[in-house]
């Protein structure tokens, strides 16, 4: 979007930067056309069962730090049962160790390439990968399968996934 903003400016009588773009997505009204396009979108493509894929990721809120080194240091500080070198002093508290990522995750039908669920959440991949399944279920697309990646190998996961999408 952001290098289509120069379609635009001949249309107003003011400057577009991609802040304006980052600003836009923040306004309920433009989510909820987002998400209604989304749906409209799955829709018209007709998908209703699906081989889906999935993967998510955290985005650094901060330029110091990057979501994957950050993870695999703590997950080679859980294993050896040591705190991370970059690991947040003792005194702060989950909500502001939280702070430093964004997570989203997304699904995608294999056939079409398409995406059928979206999720975001500031609290964390989990979430952001929940947020996707609900969207996935508003679309009305069910999983034939699904491949996820190494993190969501668990039998929870499978679990979960087949209280999530077969039950509620």
């Amino acid at each position: 979007m952001q290098n289509m903003l120069p379609i635009f400016a001949p249309l107003q009588d003011m400057d577009l930067s991609y802040k304006t773009i980052q600003r836009a997505y923040s306004n309920p009204l433009v989510k909820m056309i987002m998400h209604n396009m989304f749906t409209i979108l799955v829709g018209r493509k007709g998908i209703r069962q699906s081989d889906v894929t999935g993967d998510g990721s955290g985005y650094s809120l901060t330029i110091t730090k990057h979501y994957r080194s950050v993870r695999e240091k703590s997950e080679v500080a859980a294993k050896s049962n040591e705190s991370p070198a970059n690991q947040a002093p003792q005194h702060q508290t989950k909500e502001e160790k939280r702070k430093v990522f964004t997570f989203a995750f997304a699904m995608m039908d294999l056939q079409t390439h398409m995406y059928v669920g979206y999720g975001a959440s500031l609290r964390s991949e989990k979430a952001a990968f929940e947020a996707a399944l609900a969207l996935m279920r508003d679309c009305g697309v069910e999983p034939k399968s699904v491949r996820l990646d190494q993190y969501y190998a668990g039998q929870s996961t499978a679990e979960f996934l087949a209280h999530r999408l077969c039950c509620t």
